[in-house]
């Protein structure tokens, strides 16, 4: 149970409190989702079960934030801690997953930390494929294909760009036939394929299909496998879930909890797993079993194909 959900609901009813009695955790409650828990409080004849399961999965995501944030401070806090312990001052020079190279340095000499940002690094910050670049890069792509098609005796189809969107990470290049485009004529429509992706930092050009366009897959195996970033996953919230079921009702509800989310490990080992999580991270072999249990590998058919690896310093 935790004090968001019991702000949130007024307890004076039979929703909430049946509510509070089955899902006692954040993390149970997220993964019901709005839908799922609309329909377990439908079934249980709760007047408004929209209203309130929305209500309840609201609580439940500021609630992660929360805990998000507190531990982002926390690391911090352990670092500076850290610092002064050794009587040193924090020197980093981080290159980042991608081709932007982040030159930080801090830096004190008896006074204030001052956060000092080399020229070279303001550069490379600047350094971003623009509109007209990623629309070149897939024109020139699209010249290599009907190339490669008239080498083997076939008339390409001619194409075109035919519009372009903004996305954070990258720029996503539509085309069609240059008959479409002019004529709008659906017959003359080149169909299955989905949009270039041109990497907004180092202009690597990739592409997905049509499925993976419309269900949006393709984004997290972008951010991990492409850019190198971390992505939250079902062990992640596992984790949050062993940590506040510990908090509340204990280590033992805890190892309770894990064991029957991932049944194959032993007592021994899921005592062994919770106790290292509460002080810091899970053991890595016993991590490795509930990403195999809980993290369903990628479908080949919404993943990220690579055309051509960006290049450090692409011309903007």
């Amino acid at each position: 149970m935790f004090p968001a959900l019991e702000h949130a609901l007024v307890l004076t009813s039979a929703g909430p409190l049946a509510l509070l009695d089955s899902h006692q955790t954040p993390a149970a409650i997220r993964r019901m989702g709005t839908t799922q828990l609309t329909r377990w409080l439908r079934a249980r004849g709760i007047c408004t079960p929209e209203e309130r399961a929305v209500t309840a999965v609201g609580a439940a995501e500021r609630k992660r934030r929360t805990q998000a944030v507190i531990a982002l401070a926390r690391r911090r806090v352990n670092v500076l801690r850290a610092l002064i312990r050794d009587r040193r001052f924090y020197d980093v020079v981080a290159q980042e997953p991608t081709s932007q190279p982040l030159s930080r340095r801090w830096s004190c000499d008896c006074g204030p930390r001052i956060l000092l940002v080399s020229i070279g690094s303001m550069v490379d910050a600047a350094r971003v494929i623009e509109r007209e670049t990623a629309v070149r890069i897939v024109e020139e792509e699209l010249d290599r294909e009907d190339q490669k098609w008239a080498a083997r005796g076939v008339a390409p189809v001619p194409k075109t760009v035919l519009h372009v969107e903004e996305h954070e990470l990258v720029w996503k290049v539509y085309w069609q036939s240059e008959e479409y485009a002019r004529t709008r004529n659906p017959a003359a429509m080149l169909v299955g394929h989905g949009p270039y992706l041109v990497d907004r930092l180092d202009g690597g050009l990739h592409e997905i299909g049509a499925v993976s366009e419309i269900e949006g897959a393709w984004e997290a195996d972008y951010r991990v496998r492409i850019r190198g970033m971390a992505v939250r996953t079902p062990v992640d919230d596992l984790h949050d879930e062993i940590r506040e079921a510990a908090a509340v009702r204990g280590r033992m509800q805890a190892v309770r909890i894990l064991r029957r989310r991932l049944p194959m490990l032993s007592p021994s080992q899921a005592l062994e797993y919770v106790s290292a999580l509460l002080q810091a991270d899970a053991p890595a072999h016993l991590v490795t079993l509930a990403v195999e249990q809980l993290i369903e590998p990628m479908n080949p058919v919404l993943a990220v194909q690579t055309i051509r690896q960006g290049k450090p310093g692409q011309r903007i």
